[in-house]
């Protein structure tokens, strides 16, 4: 059930269809990690599609660990989780709650660009206490090729080891996507 008290709007659009609505989910004054509510109107104001991804369950004193948590040592821990060889070429971060099973967390969500042969994007949420990687994924990856695929064609040899298999607990860039599980 959403919480109309923990969403804060982010943007209206209107559109040849009608108007979008887009709102963020809010708890102890930190956005909550893919925490959104989107409304689709028709021209006559009629809800045409919800996208609701709200995390219930989360209140302002239920998130656990820091009031606050240092961006910088936390860009310094998913560096470091990653191995980076150079440095990156962007970093952005924003303190968030991260939802889990037993609850939430104070947390920063790490964007990095890196500088290696192959660029790549990760998001890493990293715990705003214990500085404990919650969450490691990439986002997206530049593989230099000999040549373009043709169409229809997917060359899994060029992914890394790790990609095609969801993972089930944090690990480096080569074992891919990773979560938290929880405790």
């Amino acid at each position: 059930q959403v919480d109309p008290e923990q969403l804060v709007l982010q943007s209206t659009l209107d559109t040849p269809g009608g108007s979008r609505v887009r709102y963020r989910q809010m708890a102890r004054g930190y956005p909550v990690y893919g925490g959104a509510l989107a409304i689709s109107l028709d021209r006559s104001g009629r809800v045409a599609f919800v996208v609701n991804d709200f995390k219930p369950g989360i209140d302002d004193t239920a998130a656990k660990g820091a009031a606050s948590s240092n961006a910088e040592a936390a860009k310094i821990r998913a560096r470091d989780h990653l191995r980076l060889a150079k440095p990156p070429v962007m970093e952005w971060s924003e303190t968030v709650v991260y939802p889990y099973a037993g609850g939430s967390r104070v947390a920063e969500r790490i964007r990095i660009v890196t500088n290696e042969t192959d660029a790549s994007v990760w998001e890493l949420v990293v715990d705003g206490a214990t500085g404990q990687i919650l969450q490691s994924t990439p986002v997206a990856v530049s593989h230099k090729r000999k040549r373009a695929p043709r169409a229809g064609e997917f060359a899994t040899s060029e992914l890394p080891a790790g990609w095609l298999a969801p993972q089930t607990s944090a690990s480096p860039p080569e074992q891919g996507r990773s979560q938290v599980d929880g405790s």
